[in-house]
């Protein structure tokens, strides 16, 4: 048990994974190997991506070319519970192709997200049961057939406006972002699927868990997507707030935030941007970060991503872990 803000408790370590990581089966190796050196006990596998490409064998989904040649995830769960690790498949939630219509866009067009402008875009609406069925049926599918210990829910929301303004089909109607009805309506549209979500992952007792924006409740208004509602609902076992930033300063401020919100309701592990859009953090500053998320209130912490993650980091990683947990 570790000392931290919020007393003594368990230590969470995870790190996100995209399938680029997994290209063979000593590449799985070496990563797990990797994870389990710095005491990671979470790993979280992207097996859908904003392409609407799924990486896991599928009757439903358009497989990547990848996973004809190499079962990635097959292979990694079967490996990862000998060093302790969990796997999570991580889905890029609504995207399918986000610029154009791919994936099951292309097939179906009428559940695309439709821009102010009038334009179907490579966004699944959340408004449309029928997007719902289709990714529980993924959903269920890599449950079924693979032994992972959670579903991971990313992009579980609408574009941001500064992409695209979205959505104004006939089911979430013509209002806007001053429009308090349009703004909740499809705050609600989003919170349906995350409660048919949860309900499949207790169906098969695995954790259920959401990548979210940090800014709540602004990312309401931005994005519907009202991440503490799902968590005072009982509906997220952990949630990782995207804190991507090269400030440390607000990992701190954004960490104590958060803390307070979520309390003990459900695992915070809050997430940092090694290399990511937003941050690129030197394994000082991400160590640095890591403590000040802990210090602060968090149960753990999520590290995007793998592979921008460099022997430096994972030395000096492991070093604070160790120090952490009491091991010499």
């Amino acid at each position: 048990m570790v000392p931290t803000s919020r007393g003594e408790k368990e230590l969470y370590l995870g790190v996100w994974a995209h399938p680029g990581d997994f290209s063979d089966e000593s590449a799985v190796d070496k990563l797990l190997n990797k994870l389990s050196e710095i005491g990671a006990n979470k790993l979280v596998v992207n097996v859908k991506d904003s392409s609407g490409r799924v990486y896991f064998k599928s009757n439903v989904g358009i497989m990547a070319e990848v996973i004809k040649h190499f079962d990635f995830l097959r292979y990694t769960t079967e490996r990862a519970g000998e060093f302790g690790i969990e796997v999570h498949a991580w889905f890029v939630v609504f995207p399918e192709g986000i610029k154009e219509l791919k994936g099951f866009l292309e097939r179906h067009p009428g559940y695309a997200c439709i821009e102010e402008g009038g334009k179907r875009i490579g966004w699944m609406c959340p408004s449309h049961e029928e997007v719902h069925d289709y990714l529980l049926t993924l959903f269920r599918e890599v449950i079924e057939n693979y032994n992972i210990d959670g579903i991971h829910l990313d992009y579980i929301r609408y574009p941001e406006p500064i992409v695209y303004k979205a959505c104004f089909c006939n089911n979430c109607g013509l209002g806007g972002y001053m429009d308090e009805k349009w703004i909740l309506h499809g705050s609600e549209y989003i919170k349906s699927f995350v409660e048919k979500s949860y309900k499949l992952t207790r169906e098969y007792g695995i954790e259920h868990s959401a990548a979210v924006f940090p800014d709540y409740p602004t990312c309401i208004i931005t994005v519907r997507q009202d991440w503490v509602e799902w968590i005072n609902r009982g509906l997220l076992d952990w949630v990782a707030p995207m804190t991507y930033t090269n400030i440390t300063k607000i990992v701190e401020e954004f960490t104590k935030i958060h803390s307070s919100l979520v309390l003990d309701r459900a695992l915070l592990l809050e997430g940092l941007g090694k290399r990511s859009s937003k941050s690129r953090l030197s394994p000082g500053d991400l160590l640095n970060q890591i403590h000040k998320a802990l210090l602060n209130g968090a149960d753990g912490v999520m590290i995007f991503s793998y592979s921008g993650m460099e022997d430096q980091d994972f030395r000096a990683i492991s070093r604070f872990m160790r120090s952490l947990r009491g091991i010499q």
